[in-house]
């Protein structure tokens, strides 16, 4: 298994693009399904531009907060959570 790579194109004040290499839909739909329920994000959306080859694309638009804190932060929050749901599973299981 190859490591995720995040190599930024385009920064800015309130957005961010990102070229996302060794990855598709998994942890891009958990990412920007998180971002988007952020409250300051305005967008947030991936691109797979060709489904077996290439790089993925992701943006980030924010309400004028800087998206690199933003992700760094629901990267954090993602994390929490599979921490209380491994919790949760060793419980239970």
């Amino acid at each position: 298994m190859s490591d995720v790579m995040f190599k930024p194109i385009q920064v800015g004040q309130d957005v961010i693009e990102v070229i996302v290499e060794n990855e598709r839909h998994t942890l891009l739909n958990l990412i920007v399904d998180e971002l988007n329920n952020d409250p300051r994000v305005l967008m947030a959306s991936y691109k797979v531009e060709h489904p077996l080859i290439g790089p993925t694309k992701m943006i980030i638009r924010t309400k004028g907060q800087d998206p690199r804190k933003v992700l760094a932060d629901v990267c954090d929050r993602i994390v929490k959570q599979v921490e209380i749901i491994k919790k949760k599973i060793s419980q239970q299981i």
